[in-house]
């Protein structure tokens, strides 16, 4: 499992910043779910993302779950490249996908 050791320092101290409800130990296995995504979304854009939407769960149909919905935000900003990296992340198969996802102009812009 990859340990926050594992990450470059100012991502680091940018995610220990964001005071998540949940602490993460294992980048891989607390970021597969998608929940700490969603939370970390919905710092930046409360009006588009609901965290009533998704369950900190490690079952993989619920994991799916809170994956299509966050499938859902990205197909209407138009961020369909990102998709693969969230099926990826589902697997636990990613390094890190965090913030900021390159969509438009290089930053993530969800549409309001």
């Amino acid at each position: 499992m990859s340990t926050l050791a594992s990450l470059p320092r100012e991502v680091l101290k940018w995610l220990l910043s964001l005071d998540l409800s949940y602490t993460v130990r294992h980048i891989k296995r607390d970021f597969s779910n998608g929940f700490l995504f969603a939370e970390i979304l919905c710092r930046y854009y409360p009006a588009d993302v609901q965290m009533h939407s998704f369950e900190n769960v490690t079952s993989i149909e619920r994991k799916r779950a809170n994956w299509v919905v966050l499938e859902r935000l990205f197909k209407v900003s138009n961020c369909l490249h990102v998709l693969q990296q969230c099926y990826a992340a589902l697997s636990c198969r990613f390094s890190i996908v965090l913030l900021p996802v390159c969509c438009r102009n290089g930053t993530f812009q969800l549409s309001s």
